[in-house]
């Protein structure tokens, strides 16, 4: 048997929403006119390029860094260190 939880019980409004006051018309269909200026604003794209342009150049910065770092660091090998270390 499952005891009563008060908590658990959901009673129904006693009143439903009232309708609302004002219905919502829909927006009125733009003219030929609006829509060939709506597209020629969306259409035009003059950052793309730049955009590509500065992401290019950024990863290109970062590869020659890490090129530079490759190149100009010498490499020490740990057994001629170690045998350099036993010598002295």
């Amino acid at each position: 048997m499952i005891p009563e939880h008060p908590a658990l019980i959901v009673s129904q409004p006693s009143q439903l929403e009232p309708p609302p006051a004002e219905i919502v018309q829909p927006l009125p269909t733009p003219s030929p006119a609006e829509l060939r200026a709506a597209d020629a604003v969306f259409a035009e794209q003059k950052d793309g390029a730049v955009v590509a342009g500065m992401f290019g150049l950024w990863s290109g910065a970062l590869i020659l860094n890490d090129l530079a770092t490759e190149h100009f660091t010498e490499e020490v090998d740990e057994e001629e260190d170690e045998k350099a270390a036993k010598e002295e």
